[in-house]
């Protein structure tokens, strides 16, 4: 058994599904034609833009505003004149590819945010992060994957990953995906935010997650107490199954009051606002 720190309420069963770190190393090169790398960071930020601008328009429809308004503030970073205008800078004055100044601007900004005494501003380098990931992904000319691989089958699955971004969580597949647990990450980061919006039980900070977890063995978790099953006993998968069907049942009963008229005793109708993550 992993614990890790529970960040989103609910319990979830599955097959694990493990998605392995990609690392890729940014070299300092010496170019000739700023001009040319700048167009590449051009096109890389346009790009990105347009697929934020995408999940803005998906999150706003399937989940709600304040869901919706994390890939805005992906689009302000990423539109931040301060930020690219220093990047510019860097590959006029010292001739160097674009990926290399993008890393050495981003990185700068992650440590100052991270040195920050607010434990949520203190997070918020993990966006940057995040955008700075993307961007270079595009400047090497590499295309994103399905989160979950190539998988085609039906089984319930739990998703292992050292860490995800909102954009991960929200392109996840519901049907198949009902649980995640990252390495990495804090309850206040954006991507913990979506899974408690999405209703998708979310374990964090479980140490070595990937490395004692196999692909396609039987996963349970609490998105409560933290605690990742690695091919748990009939008990432990009874435990969870009752826990899912409540929720379940919880689910259900919130759906059907949506559309219920509020109605005080004196006969006055109010607006009632049913906060329900997504199934």
């Amino acid at each position: 058994m992993i614990r890790g720190i529970g960040s989103t309420s609910g319990c979830a069963v599955g097959k694990a599904v493990v998605r392995a770190p990609t690392r890729h190393e940014i070299r300092r090169r010496i170019i000739t034609a700023p001009l040319v790398e700048l167009e590449r960071l051009k096109k890389a930020r346009e790009e990105y833009g347009a697929e934020l601008a995408v999940l803005y328009s998906q999150t706003l429809q399937e989940i709600d505003q304040s869901s919706a308004d994390i890939f805005m503030m992906y689009s302000m970073i990423v539109e931040d004149c301060e930020i690219f205008n220093n990047i510019e800078r860097m590959v006029r004055a010292e001739h160097v590819n674009a990926d290399y100044a993008l890393d050495y601007e981003m990185k700068r900004l992650c440590k100052v945010f991270s040195e920050m005494e607010d434990e949520y501003m203190r997070e918020r380098s993990s966006d940057i992060a995040n955008v700075a990931a993307e961007l270079l992904l595009r400047l090497a000319g590499m295309q994103t994957t399905a989160i979950t691989g190539s998988y085609e089958g039906t089984d319930d699955l739990i998703l292992v990953a050292e860490s995800l971004s909102p954009a991960d969580i929200v392109k996840l597949d519901r049907k198949l995906v009902k649980g995640v647990v990252t390495e990495r990450g804090n309850i206040h980061s954006h991507s913990a935010i979506l899974c408690r919006a999405m209703g998708l039980p979310l374990v964090v900070e479980a140490k070595e997650a990937i490395a004692e977890i196999t692909g396609g063995v039987v996963v349970a978790i609490s998105g409560d107490t933290g605690e990742v099953f690695i091919e748990p006993d009939e008990a432990t998968l009874k435990h969870c199954r009752v826990q899912i069907c409540t929720q379940d049942r919880e689910r259900n009963h919130y759906e059907k009051a949506v559309h219920h008229h509020a109605i005080t005793l004196d006969g006055q109708e109010m607006q009632a606002i049913v906060a329900l993550p997504v199934s």
